[in-house]
C-alpha cells in the first residue's frame, strides 16, 4: 500500500483554492489515508497573494526543505500539489519547490484549482521554459474540476486526467428568509473586490437594472484594496444603489447569502477555473448570471439554473436580471433548479466518494478502516 506527500495551503486566506484543499485534506483525515502534509502557508490574507517579500522567501526556503526531507525519508508513492495560476511569483515558486520532486522522479498529482498556468509558457525565456517543462509537463495524474477545466492538463501532457468537481457544505438552505422578489431582490456579490472578478459590471449591471425594477439592490461580500473600487463601491453605497458588507465568513456570510436572491458573478479573473462561490450560490438556492470564462461553462447551464453572457456584456446580463427579477414564476424555477443542481453534483457527500474513490484508486494505504 502506498503514501501521499500532500502540499498546499489552508485558510486564511478564505479563497475557494485554500477551501478546497482544506477539503480534500479532511477526505484524507475522515478516512485514516496515510499521508504527510506540508503547508503552503506564503499568503495570510488576500491582500498579499502574489507578492513577494522578505518574510516569503524565508518560508520558501523552510518548505523546500521541507519537501526535500519528506521525499528522502518519507518517500511517498505520490506528491499532490495544486499548481499556480498564470502569476509569475507562484510560478517561480512552483519551479523551486517542485524541482526535488520532478529531479528525483517522484510521481506527482497536480490538482488544476488555478486555471492558466499553461498560457504563462509562450512569455518565457528558453531558460525559463526548459525549467518549466522539467517541473511541470508529464504529470502522473491531472484532477480537474470539469470538462472546461481540462486545458491546463492537457497542455501539459498529462498521463492521466481525472475530473474530480469541488463540493461545499449545505450550510441551511432556508427560503423563508428570503423576501418575496415582489418587495426586494437581493443580488450578491462575493469575492475579492478586483475588476477581473467582475465588480465593476456589478455595479454597471445593478444600476441599469434599478431603472426597470426600483426595488432590485446589490449586496457586496468581499475585500477591497484598489482605492477607485473602493470610491465607486462608497458612492454606490450612498446612492443606496448596493451595501457593503466587508469581508465575511461563518454564520454572518450564511445569513446574508440565505437573505439574497440571486448571485452575479461576471468574472474574468485569470486565475478562475471553477469558482467555489458559484457552487455555495447554488446551494442555497441562489440562481446565477455570470460569464462564458473557463469552467463557469460547466456549472450553469443557461435558463436552467441560471443565465450566461460573454464577458462585458453588461447590457445583456442586466437585461437577464430584469427579467428574472419581474418574473416570480421564472425566478422560483430557477431557484429550485439551482438547489437540486448542488444536490445533484456538488454536495460534500459526493466530493467526498469521489476523492475516496482516486485515492483507493491510487492504493493509498489507510491507517485505519473508517467509513
Amino acid at each position: 500500500m502506498k503514501k501521499l506527500l500532500f502540499i498546499g495551503q489552508l485558510p486564511p486566506p478564505y479563497n475557494g483554492q485554500n477551501l478546497q484543499i482544506q477539503r480534500i485534506k479532511g477526505v484524507l483525515d475522515k478516512y485514516a489515508f496515510e499521508y504527510r502534509y506540508i503547508k503552503l502557508d506564503f499568503s495570510d490574507d488576500s491582500r498579499s497573494i502574489g507578492v513577494i517579500g522578505l518574510g516569503k522567501v524565508v518560508t520558501l526556503l523552510k518548505v523546500f526543505f521541507k519537501i526535500l526531507w519528506s521525499l528522502l525519508f518519507y518517500r511517498p508513492h505520490f506528491v499532490h500539489y495544486p499548481p499556480a495560476g498564470p502569476n509569475w511569483a507562484p510560478m517561480l515558486r512552483d519551479f523551486i519547490l517542485l524541482f526535488p520532486v520532478r529531479l528525483l522522479r517522484f510521481p506527482v498529482i497536480y490538482r488544476f484549482h488555478a486555471g492558466g498556468i499553461s498560457d504563462m509558457y509562450g512569455s518565457l525565456n528558453p531558460m525559463l521554459k526548459w525549467i518549466y517543462r522539467f517541473v511541470y509537463f508529464y504529470p502522473d495524474y491531472g484532477t480537474c474540476m470539469s470538462d472546461a477545466g481540462k486545458f491546463d492538463a492537457e497542455f501539459l501532457s498529462a498521463k492521466q486526467i481525472v475530473v474530480l468537481p469541488n463540493g461545499v457544505e449545505d450550510k441551511g438552505f432556508d427560503p423563508s428568509l428570503k423576501p418575496s422578489v415582489d418587495v426586494a431582490f437581493t443580488v450578491l456579490f462575493i469575492g475579492f473586490c478586483i475588476s477581473s472578478k467582475g465588480i465593476n459590471d456589478f455595479l454597471e449591471v445593478i444600476e441599469r437594472a434599478r431603472v426597470h425594477v426600483p426595488h432590485l439592490k446589490g449586496r457586496i461580500i468581499g475585500d477591497v484594496i484598489d482605492l477607485e473600487i473602493r470610491n465607486k463601491i462608497n458612492q454606490a453605497v450612498d446612492r443606496g444603489t448596493v451595501s457593503y458588507e466587508g469581508l465575511c465568513t461563518g454564520q454572518r456570510k450564511n445569513e446574508l447569502i440565505n437573505q439574497s436572491h440571486l448571485l452575479l458573478f461576471p468574472t474574468f479573473y485569470p486565475s478562475e477555473n471553477f469558482p467555489t462561490v458559484i457552487l455555495e450560490a447554488f446551494s442555497y438556492g441562489l440562481p446565477v448570471i455570470a460569464t462564458k470564462w473557463r469552467g463557469v461553462v460547466d456549472q450553469i447551464t443557461d435558463g436552467h439554473n441560471g443565465k450566461i453572457h460573454q464577458i462585458g456584456d453588461v447590457n445583456e446580463m442586466a437585461n437577464s436580471l430584469v427579467s428574472i427579477a419581474k418574473n416570480k414564476t421564472m425566478y422560483d424555477g430557477l431557484s429550485k433548479n439551482a438547489r437540486e443542481t448542488y444536490l445533484d453534483h456538488y454536495t460534500l457527500e459526493k466530493f467526498e466518494v469521489n476523492f475516496v474513490e482516486f485515492f483507493d484508486d491510487l492504493k493509498l494505504k489507510r491507517l485505519v478502516n473508517k467509513a
